[in-house]
C-alpha cells in the first residue's frame, strides 16, 4: 500500500515537473502583452512625471560609496547628500576617520566646492551649475542636477524636452529620451503602473554615452517607491566599470531646509 502512494505521489510530481516545464520553456502559455496607456504621448507623459516631481521634493541620505575600477573616486567613503526639488544640493565625501575631505553645494546658479585633500590647505571654487565637478567624488561626471534626480528618483524634466517615447508590452514599461538646455540627452524607462524609475543612460553631444544608471532595492515609502541602492556603468579604457551607492540611512521628504544649506562661503 505504501509502494503504491509512493508511485502516486511520484507520478504526480512527474506531472506537475512537465506542465511547468512546458509552461515555462516550450511556449505552452503564452504571456498576454500589456496594452499601452492611451496617455503615452509627450503631453500625458510630461504628466506623468511631473506627478513623481511633485510627490518627491526632498530626501537627506547617507550612503556608502563602493567603486569597482573607476577612477578618481575617493577611495570607498561615506557620503552625506541633501536633494531638494528642483535644483538644489549639498554633498559632503567623510573619511574612513569621519573627517570632512570635499564639500558641494549647488543652489541651480552655481556650483560652490570645497576640497579640504590638500596637505598645503583647502581649496575654494565656483563654478556654473552644469558643472561636473561631482567627478571629483565619484568619478562619474555628473551635473548636480543628474545628481538631484538620482537620490530623488526624479527624471531630469526641469529644462528638458520629452522625445521618443517606446512602450515595452512585455514588461508593462516606457522609456523616453530627454534633451537638456545643456545639450546632455538623457534616455530613462519607467513603470507604468506607477512611473517608478528604473534606469537611465546619459549621453554627451557628441552622442558619446557618459553612464548607465540602475535603480535598485526598491522600499515603499508612503505611497511612492524608492530606491536604497544605485549602480552607475561607465567605460574607462575600453573596460566598464561600476560605482555602487548604497543608502546606510534614508529620510524621504522630510522639513524643507533653508537656502543657506546650498550655498557654500568661501573659507
Amino acid at each position: 500500500m505504501g509502494g503504491m502512494t509512493l508511485k502516486r505521489i511520484s507520478y504526480f510530481c512527474s506531472v506537475l515537473w512537465l506542465t511547468f516545464a512546458c509552461a515555462g520553456h516550450l511556449g505552452c502559455v503564452k504571456r498576454i502583452p500589456f496594452e499601452r496607456p492611451p496617455d503615452l504621448d509627450e503631453a500625458g507623459v510630461r504628466r506623468r512625471l511631473e506627478g513623481q516631481c511633485a510627490a518627491r521634493k526632498q530626501v537627506v541620505v547617507k550612503l556608502k560609496a563602493n567603486s569597482y575600477g573607476i577612477k578618481r573616486l575617493i577611495g570607498s567613503v561615506e557620503l552625506q547628500l541633501i536633494a531638494q526639488s528642483p535644483d538644489q544640493l549639498f554633498l559632503e565625501a567623510r573619511s574612513f576617520f569621519d573627517q570632512p575631505m570635499l564639500v558641494l553645494t549647488s543652489n541651480g546658479k552655481e556650483v560652490n566646492w570645497l576640497d579640504l585633500r590638500d596637505p598645503s590647505g583647502p581649496r575654494f571654487g565656483t563654478e556654473t551649475a552644469n558643472s561636473t565637478r561631482v567627478v571629483d567624488i565619484f568619478g562619474v561626471e555628473l551635473t548636480p542636477l543628474e545628481v538631484i534626480s538620482l537620490a530623488l528618483g526624479t527624471p531630469p524634466i526641469y529644462d528638458a524636452q520629452v522625445e521618443d517615447i517606446q512602450f515595452d508590452a512585455d514588461k508593462n514599461i516606457y522609456s523616453a529620451s530627454f534633451m537638456q538646455k545643456n545639450g546632455r540627452k538623457i534616455r530613462c524607462a519607467f513603470r507604468t503602473v506607477d512611473d517608478t524609475i528604473s534606469s537611465c543612460a546619459v549621453y554627451k553631444t557628441n552622442g558619446e554615452l557618459v553612464y548607465d544608471l540602475l535603480y535598485e532595492d526598491f522600499r515603499r515609502v508612503g505611497l511612492l517607491q524608492v530606491a536604497h541602492r544605485w549602480i552607475l556603468k561607465v567605460r574607462q579604457n575600453n573596460e566598464e566599470n561600476r560605482l555602487k551607492l548604497v543608502a546606510l540611512d534614508l529620510q524621504f521628504n522630510s522639513d524643507m531646509f533653508p537656502e543657506s544649506t546650498f550655498h557654500l562661503e568661501a573659507p
